[in-house]
């Protein structure tokens, strides 16, 4: 079945499977930066599977059947921001809505524009190598991304320290986005 998060938008596979004596959940996902709580719902309650650290993950959950049959067939399996959101709102572009960018891609208001967040790794192509002149490297949530700034049209434009749109810094620390 296809995970969601709380506000319905896609987020990965959610298999629940039923091995001898116990219900196997296995949960994949693409989630925003930020704790995630990964919830079961049945149609006679609810069970919570674990939290989550967003980007790309996996979390595997073994229960009796128990514990499990009280709540009914599982109808859905969603995941729900955990504790403070971040500060900064940056939010996942979504499956389908921005086929141009890799998996994982963010984006948050940015002055009248947005700012817009691409992971990359060293062993990877550089993430929309037509922008290269307008990027920035930096450090989230400990893993490596590429920065854009962009207009209102969604134009990369060079990001300004004054100017209409916001800073990107070239390293952004945890402590900076939650």
């Amino acid at each position: 079945m296809e995970l969601r998060t709380a506000d319905g938008t896609a987020a990965g596979t959610a298999v629940v499977q039923r091995q001898g004596s116990d219900t196997v959940f296995t949960v994949s996902a693409h989630l925003p930066i930020g704790l995630w709580r990964i919830v079961a719902r049945g149609s006679a309650g609810e069970l919570a599977l674990g939290v989550v650290e967003g980007g790309a993950c996996t979390l595997h959950r073994r229960f009796s059947h128990a514990l499990t049959d009280r709540l009914g067939a599982v109808e859905s399996v969603t995941a729900h921001a955990a504790g403070a959101r971040m500060e900064s709102e940056w939010q996942a572009c979504g499956r389908g809505t921005a086929p141009h960018l890799p998996p994982g891609a963010l984006w948050r208001p940015a002055g009248e524009g947005r700012a817009l967040a691409l992971p990359w790794t060293d062993n990877t192509p550089f993430p929309r190598p037509e922008w290269f002149c307008l990027a920035r490297v930096g450090t989230m949530a400990g893993r490596t991304w590429v920065f854009y700034t962009l207009d209102r049209e969604g134009t990369p434009v060079l990001a300004q320290e004054n100017g209409v749109f916001s800073v990107i810094p070239s390293t952004i620390s945890c402590g900076d986005v939650v």
